[in-house]
């Protein structure tokens, strides 16, 4: 739809005793305001349109909307959207904090004014994932990944000068060093050891590739632990590989069955 035509619908519908504060019931999501939905969309025109009829966004939730789009959470926010609204997003391990939305969306002045705002950078979710560990393009999964672009080096170059905790506060935390050395950006892997990221840190093999295929006789390499170096060298990853020797990782022990790494 034109979003010219759009704007004029719904300016007619107002006039006619449409509410511009209803909610629009989505998939499996409670009921949105419309001109959060109008934001999901992209319709800027609809969303100041709405915003001048008088829809609220104060209370709006800008999780999602922050991972989709930068511009319209920013209009939002420009509009009078608190930031200290709590993020509820389909899967609630993900987080409950707009900065940890921000970061999944690679939204780097967002994360900037949280930050300047007072907010927690050592934030960890359901997952054990801390704010390092979200920035880094690691899914949790084996149907593909995107590698760590300019955007992703300046998030974590910012999260480290916030003092962004480097290395898991506890065993269940995944390290972000290991996520690091499985995409294989040396730049990553270099930024997190000057940064005194412990070249042993590592975490349960079976959470880096929940869903990997493999053969029977070595399936129980998922009940180990992978370190940096070993999934460096097992993704293949020789810049990452160098940078982890350099720094003195220990070279794992392959075949330690169930406390080794592989």
């Amino acid at each position: 739809m034109d979003r010219g035509a759009g704007s004029a619908m719904v300016a007619r519908m107002h006039e006619q005793g449409g509410e511009v504060n209803q909610g629009v019931r989505g998939l499996n999501r409670p009921p949105q305001p419309l001109v959060l939905r109008a934001a999901w969309c992209n319709a800027k025109p609809i969303v100041e349109l709405l915003i001048a009829r008088g829809a609220r966004v104060e209370n709006v939730d800008l999780g999602d909307l922050a991972i989709r789009n930068g511009e319209m959470t920013q209009l939002l926010i420009e509009h009078g959207a608190r930031l200290d609204t709590p993020w509820h997003p389909e899967d609630p391990k993900l987080g409950t904090r707009l900065i940890q939305a921000a970061v999944l969306g690679r939204q780097l002045w967002l994360v900037e004014r949280l930050l300047a705002d007072g907010d927690d950078v050592q934030i960890v979710n359901g997952y054990g994932r801390s704010l390092l560990a979200l920035a880094l393009p690691w899914s949790g999964r084996d149907d593909g990944r995107d590698h760590c672009q300019d955007h992703c080096i300046a998030m974590v170059r910012r999260l480290l000068a916030a003092s962004a905790h480097v290395n898991p506060l506890n065993a269940d935390e995944v390290p972000p060093l290991v996520i690091a050395a499985y995409d294989g950006d040396p730049t990553v892997v270099q930024m997190l050891l000057d940064a005194c990221a412990k070249s042993d840190a590592s975490m349960p093999s079976a959470l880096l590739y929940p869903r990997h295929p493999l053969p029977a006789a070595i399936s129980r390499i998922l009940h180990g632990r992978a370190t940096a170096l070993s999934v460096a060298a097992s993704e293949c990853n020789g810049d990452a590989v160098l940078a982890l020797l350099k720094a003195v990782a220990p070279v794992p022990k392959f075949g330690v069955e169930n406390r080794g790494v592989w």
